[in-house]
């Protein structure tokens, strides 16, 4: 139980953290991932998919709606793991 308590923390700090410090992370994120989705060989579809996902995180981050955007990179990250 401790540990689950424990690992229930570092989530909700880790949330915390990323919305305290949104437009910073997300400006690294959205560098990041642009970066990756450029040396990636992902099939053409996935690649249009995520930088039309992309663009909309940046128009949230210019709009400041920091969570708006992390919620589609969060998406983003999700989705290239599965692939």
């Amino acid at each position: 139980m401790e540990e689950i308590d424990s690992q229930i923390f570092a989530a909700l700090k880790e949330a915390e953290e990323k919305i305290n410090n949104c437009p910073v992370y997300l400006t690294k994120e959205l560098e990041s991932l642009r970066e990756y989705v450029q040396s990636a060989s992902l099939n053409e579809e996935s690649e249009e998919i995520i930088a039309r996902q992309l663009l909309e995180a940046a128009d949230y981050l210019e709009a400041g709606r920091c969570v708006d955007a992390l919620v589609i990179l969060d998406q983003i990250n999700k989705d290239l793991i599965l692939q």
